[in-house]
């Protein structure tokens, strides 16, 4: 009787552990399915629905759902014309990001919810929201990474775009879309996959009678007249916005957002970070026929099939990998290959790599493997770095590299590091060091900063040293040596930024006695230390060297700018300054 009244339990849990399993598997089809179409909206509303459940279900997979969803906001805000409404979707993906990285700070989505951050938090900013500025300030590491005029980075990201318009701006870690979405009759759209992840093609199929050319003509003439009216629009909130901020407030000086070095980094093939190229990926559209609904029926029944048999899957991937079949039909069979864990997976992935005549394929075919956690994809990946032909392949197979955590491939980096000729891929190596915790690696760098003669690497060295060494005591007395006997300007201008930021009291008497050695002309430099000091305000020393500068300094508008650094302390001495100069 008792095994009788115990046995219902079991089963009872068992079927509510279906039920949720079958509401979860439902959920994320239908969003992955969302995204596959750039159906933002759908994309957005399904994760939201998805992370309420696994939240209140305490199920893992929580992080890269809320990471889905922030991205399909972000998506979908490119989409909306009204300003308002564009920017409340944008803090909503922002919010959503900030959940993780707080969250889940050793999840695997918080670097690139980190990225995604900075690059919705550089957008925001540029519509007036000057919260999102001082996030940028205070969060993006080498705010002086400046480069010269017209040098372009196209940052790491998981997918690929090719849209009509678009631009970027980062480092791993920083990044900017602004994509302008153009839909004309006698226009259609064909919506592909690289690797299963959403890329749009436009490709124009033009009219046969000189009738529909005219209406296609006039439509285009009216969207173009529509899209002048929202860029007129939006121009005028962003001078409102930023005349009601001069109105409140005294200028303050605010350093420039950093630009990025000069890297071209692979574009692999899923979406995880939603950064295009700088330039498109095809400089027209590409004349392909229609996707043949067939051929969408023969993806879905392979993704099903390698999930059931993958013994009978992986004789037909491999056929399809061959030359002859369509591009189309490859590029998304990549993704398929790439989601499961099979080992047979990673030959054909490294055979793509060295000889597919397809670039989308080799970069797809690179990242994947990056993605594995198989000792033997790792040997494989490094092995490809020394195979591959040309440098930007290599890129592909460094960007992968700098993904892993594993300890061989922060080796491989140091190794190229040292030992690459091309500038780019070094520069590269030595920036995707930067969030690695490694004192092996600290002690690399410092030694290779002490060596190098390189303006360019020495700027690269101190960004990534800035990051992953802060609290390294040879690191700060380098800075202190930088500032003290450096005689390039661009260095001892990073030497004060991030003595400002993590130096402590040893550098606060450094940097005052440093300004005090400046003239009218370096208005700049003092400019910096003032900042530097500001960011210690809490300290009384910086708040003791703050009330000494304004006392000295002639300049009314710097002195202005110590005032209002003074107005975060609640110091004592800072107070009585303040009273000071009003009873003047």
């Amino acid at each position: 009787q008792h095994e009788k009244k115990e046995s219902p339990a079991p089963t009872q849990v068992s079927e509510k552990e279906k039920s949720w399993e079958k509401l979860y598997h439902e959920l994320y089809l239908k969003a992955k399915q969302a995204i596959y179409r750039q159906q933002w909206s759908e994309a957005a509303t399904t994760f939201q629905q998805l992370a309420l459940e696994l939240e209140k279900q305490k199920k893992d997979h929580l992080d890269e759902s809320l990471f889905w969803l922030s991205y399909s906001l972000d998506k979908l805000a490119d989409q909306i014309a009204d300003v308002e409404k564009e920017l409340a979707t944008r803090q909503h993906a922002f919010q959503e990001l900030e959940k993780i990285i707080s969250d889940f700070p050793h999840s695997k989505w918080a670097d690139d919810a980190q990225l995604l951050q900075i690059k919705i938090a550089r957008e925001l900013a540029e519509q007036g929201l000057e919260e999102y500025l001082q996030y940028l300030n205070t969060t993006i590491e080498g705010v002086f990474q400046g480069v010269e005029e017209g040098e372009r980075v196209e940052k790491v990201r998981v997918g690929v775009e090719t849209e009509v318009e678009s631009e970027v701006q980062g480092v791993e870690g920083v990044g900017k879309v602004k994509v302008k979405r153009e839909k004309i009759k006698g226009e259609k759209e064909v919506k592909g996959v690289q690797g299963g992840v959403e890329r749009k093609v436009g490709q124009k199929v033009e009219s046969n009678t000189s009738q529909e050319l005219k209406k296609a003509k006039t439509e285009a003439e009216k969207i173009q007249q529509e899209k002048l009216l929202q860029e007129e629009k939006k121009r005028k909130f962003q001078e409102k916005r930023s005349q009601e901020k001069k109105e409140e407030k005294m200028k303050i000086f605010i350093p420039e957002t950093p630009k990025v070095p000069e890297i071209t980094p692979p574009i692999p093939p899923e979406a995880i970070i939603p950064v295009i190229p700088t330039t498109p990926l095809f400089p027209e559209p590409i004349k392909i026929e229609e996707i043949d609904p067939e051929l969408e029926i023969k993806i879905v029944a392979l993704d099903a099939l390698m999930d059931v048999a993958p013994e009978k899957a992986f004789p037909i991937l491999e056929k399809i990998f061959k030359k002859g079949t369509p591009s189309q039909l490859q590029e998304r069979a990549i993704f398929i290959l790439a989601q499961t864990k099979d080992s047979r997976a990673i030959p054909i992935m490294v055979d793509l790599a060295l000889h597919s005549n397809n670039p989308r394929l080799q970069k797809g075919a690179v990242f994947w493997l990056g993605q594995r956690q198989e000792k033997k994809a790792r040997q494989a990946l490094l092995s490809l770095y020394d195979q591959l032909p040309n440098e930007k392949q290599k890129g592909y197979v460094l960007f992968s590299l700098a993904r892993s955590r594993d300890k061989t491939a922060r080796k491989k980096l140091l190794e190229i590091i040292r030992t690459e000729k091309s500038h780019d891929l070094k520069e590269m190596a030595i920036l995707s060091l930067r969030n690695t915790r490694d004192p092996e690696v600290t002690e690399a760098l410092l030694n290779l900063l002490d060596e190098t003669k390189d303006l360019k690497l020495k700027e690269r060295l101190i960004f990534t040293l800035s990051t992953n060494a802060r609290n390294n005591e040879r690191f700060q007395k380098k800075l202190i040596s930088l500032l003290q006997k450096e005689q390039e300007p661009r260095l001892r201008e990073l030497a004060i930024l991030h003595l400002g930021r993590f130096a402590g009291d040893e550098a606060i008497p450094v940097l005052k006695n440093f300004y005090s050695q400046l003239n009218e002309k370096d208005a700049q430099l003092k400019k910096r230390i003032i900042f530097s000091l500001g960011n210690q305000i809490k300290n009384p020393e910086a708040v003791k060297a703050l009330i000494e500068i304004a006392r000295q300094e002639k300049d009314p508008e710097i002195r202005k700018q110590v005032v209002y650094l003074l107005r975060d302390s609640k110091n004592e001495e800072a107070i009585k300054f303040l009273e000071e100069i009003i009873n003047r």
